[in-house]
C-alpha cells in the first residue's frame, strides 16, 4: 500500500514539475517608477529642462518605453545611470512659455504599465519671466429655473452659482434662451463666489 502511494506522489511529482516554470513566467508585475522630478520647476524658455525617474522592475524586465508627458505630448526617456531594469531616465526638453503639467509613464517589454502620478497630472514647470500666475477655471454649479406662480405673469427666474477659487469676478454670466443671451446679476453672496 505505501508503494502505491509512493509510485502516485511521484507521477504526480513527474507531472506537475514541467508545468512550473510555465506558470512562473505567466506572472508579470508592474515596474516601479520612483523620484520622479522636473528641474528646475520655474524658469526661462532657454532654460533646459529636466525630467528624471528612476525605473525599477520586480520581473527584472528591461523597459519598452520610458516617457514624460508634458501637456499631453510625449517625450521618450533615456538610461543615464544604472542597467535597464533598474536605472535613471532623463530627457532633457526645452518648453515654451506658460504654465505646464506633465506625469511619467513607463512599459515594461512584457506589456505591464505604470504611471506617475497614477491619476491626473502634476503641475510644473512654469516657463516664463515674473511671478508665475494661476489662473483655474470659474466652476458654475447649482443652476435652474423658477417660474413665478404668484402673479401668473409667466416671469421666470434663472439662477447659477459662480465660484472663481483666484478670487476673480466675471467679465459676465449669461443665460442663452432660444439662442439669445440675456445677462444675469448677482443675487447674493460676493461677485467670486
Amino acid at each position: 500500500m505505501r508503494k502505491e502511494h509512493m509510485a502516485f506522489a511521484a507521477a504526480v511529482f513527474l507531472f506537475l514539475v514541467p508545468f512550473l516554470p510555465i506558470v512562473a513566467a505567466e506572472v508579470n508585475h508592474s515596474p516601479c517608477l520612483c523620484g520622479a522630478k522636473i528641474t528646475p520647476m520655474q524658469g526661462g524658455a532657454r532654460n533646459v529642462y529636466i525630467a528624471q525617474v528612476r525605473y525599477s522592475d520586480p520581473d527584472n524586465d528591461a523597459p519598452a518605453k520610458v516617457e514624460v508627458y508634458i501637456d499631453g505630448i510625449a517625450y521618450p526617456m533615456r538610461l543615464v545611470k544604472g542597467k535597464p531594469a533598474a536605472g535613471i531616465y532623463q530627457a532633457r526638453l526645452t518648453l515654451p512659455p506658460g504654465e505646464h503639467n506633465y506625469y511619467f509613464y513607463a512599459e515594461d517589454i512584457r506589456g505591464m504599465s505604470e504611471r506617475f502620478p497614477r491619476y491626473g497630472v502634476k503641475p510644473g514647470p512654469y516657463v516664463g519671466k515674473g511671478k508665475q500666475v494661476y489662473n483655474r477655471v470659474p466652476v458654475l454649479s447649482l443652476g435652474g429655473v423658477r417660474d413665478d406662480y404668484i402673479t401668473g405673469e409667466g416671469i421666470y427666474t434663472f439662477t447659477v452659482k459662480y465660484t472663481d477659487k483666484d478670487g476673480a469676478k466675471p467679465k459676465m454670466v449669461r443665460v442663452v434662451i432660444d439662442g439669445i443671451p440675456y445677462d444675469m446679476e448677482l443675487l447674493q453672496g460676493s461677485p467670486a463666489d
